[in-house]
């Protein structure tokens, strides 16, 4: 299957770019959004992109996507309702994509604390265990879809390897993602939000890890599955 995506169009510099990129990637079968498509909140941009897509590609081409944090909260149903029908949003929900004698299983999820610290508004406590029970019901949701796909993909917005100061220490995934793939690790995780990355595609044991933040690679990311 050949799937274009890409996160992080969040500028009309990069909303031009984006678009002049299209006329490069030939006829993918699916695209994927990995979340911030829209800058500060400004939900109409989301429409431009899909416009983009749809005069330069197949106008009937599915489009999946998750939020990213440029997404608010506040914003998510002015997006729902500008976008219509043309792009479907898994937010802690899977959906599956025949491809041949295939499937394919996406399961999206929207951008959560990228640690257990990061508000400082909420007690640490509560935090812990928003973290747990997300990370449970994602574990849930990868092991239900994996039971009936031969291929799934987790979309997301946040980096799901750990930071690490050392480069030499290698790549492992965050105490989240580790959390919620203990059972079922994913043969694809996408994602954005890192602009300058030392490294865009990786793999950690069955899972390969690709970053398709657009300031990060100026151009749509092609995967073939």
């Amino acid at each position: 299957m050949r799937i274009a995506a890409v996160a992080d169009v969040h500028s009309p510099k990069f909303l031009k770019e984006f678009t002049n990129s299209l006329t490069k990637i030939g006829s993918p079968e699916l695209f994927l959004f990995a979340g911030d498509i829209v800058n500060f909140g400004k939900a109409a941009e989301y429409r431009n992109v899909t416009e983009a897509i749809d005069m330069r590609l197949d106008p009937s081409l599915p489009i999946v996507a998750c939020f990213g944090n440029e997404e608010f909260a506040g914003i998510r149903n002015d997006i729902l309702q500008l976008t219509d029908d043309r792009v479907t949003f898994l937010d802690d929900e899977a959906m599956t994509f025949d491809h041949g004698r295939s499937k394919l299983g996406i399961v999206g999820t929207h951008a959560p604390f990228q640690s257990r610290g990061d508000s400082e508004d909420v007690d640490s406590t509560d935090i812990r265990k928003a973290f747990d029970s997300r990370a449970k019901r994602l574990s849930k949701i990868l092991q239900e879809v994996a039971r009936k796909v031969d291929d799934t993909i987790l979309l997301m917005h946040y980096n799901p390897l750990s930071e690490s100061l050392e480069e030499s220490e290698g790549d492992f995934f965050s105490w989240w993602i580790s959390k919620a793939t203990e059972s079922v690790q994913p043969d694809l995780i996408i994602h954005g939000h890192v602009h300058n990355p030392m490294r865009i595609d990786t793999r950690i044991g069955r899972t390969r890890v690709v970053n398709v933040a657009f300031p990060a690679r100026r151009e749509v990311t092609q995967i073939t599955l």
